[in-house]
């Protein structure tokens, strides 16, 4: 099980065991600590989706801010 500050070796959606907060990580990044406790060090399970359940946006534009 992977934790905070390790880095990714399988894409997907996981879960923090400690508050079920969901993030999607791509390969090589590396798993954030949790928001609610950035102390403690986190663990991380990955979780399965159906397909329905992802979206897809769009890749922004070179000129366009990101917030």
């Amino acid at each position: 099980m992977p934790v905070s500050g390790e880095k990714n070796t399988l894409f997907g959606v996981y879960c923090n065991d400690c508050c079920a907060l969901e993030i999607v990580i791509s390969v090589g990044a590396e798993f954030p600590a949790c928001p609610k406790h950035p102390a403690v060090r986190t663990s991380w399970i990955q979780i399965e989706i159906s397909p329905d359940q992802v979206i897809i946006l769009p890749p922004k534009s070179k000129g366009e801010p990101a917030a």
